[in-house]
């Protein structure tokens, strides 16, 4: 809960004015688009205080499960797309082995459980903080010191 509370505060601090990644505002279509505007305002450059990193916010811990060194990291846009593709299919796969797919259609809190809303609830929480919050039927929720928690992201990104 930490390491989330941690990244929103700095994911907040990076939302810079200027946007640089290859999203124009108004065009996000994928959940991969979505989330790089969301993490780092499509912005490829940014590390922030806690060391979260690149336009989808990596910290190292999941960079070491990509087993990649930050600095090439930070510097090459193709490896973070890549990182988010790997990410979301490592996700994916764990939703799908995990039988989480069967949370599919219902609701939460008012909130309709979609693929891509567990994928991002995964990528603010990471996958067990997903189980959990689905097995708890969003009683386990934890917040970022924004306010930010795994039901607003199931929420933002349907």
């Amino acid at each position: 809960q930490q390491e989330i509370q941690d990244r929103n505060e700095e994911r907040k601090n990076n939302n810079a004015s200027s946007t640089t990644g290859s999203v124009e505002p108004g065009k996000v279509e994928s959940l991969q688009d979505k989330l790089r505007v969301s993490e780092s305002s499509g912005r490829y450059d940014v590390v922030n205080d806690g060391g979260y990193m690149g336009a989808y916010q990596f910290g190292n811990g999941r960079l070491d499960d990509y087993r990649k060194a930050t600095n090439e990291f930070v510097d090459n846009k193709e490896l973070q797309d890549n990182v988010y593709k790997w990410h979301e299919k490592d996700i994916t796969q764990y939703i799908s082995k995990g039988g989480l797919e069967k949370y599919i259609g219902k609701e939460i809190n008012g909130v309709p459980v979609t693929k891509e809303g567990m994928i991002a609830v995964a990528h603010l929480g990471g996958k067990e903080g997903l189980k959990k919050f689905l097995k708890s039927n969003g009683k386990y929720n934890p917040s970022d010191k924004p306010g930010t928690s795994l039901l607003d992201y199931l929420r933002k990104f349907q």
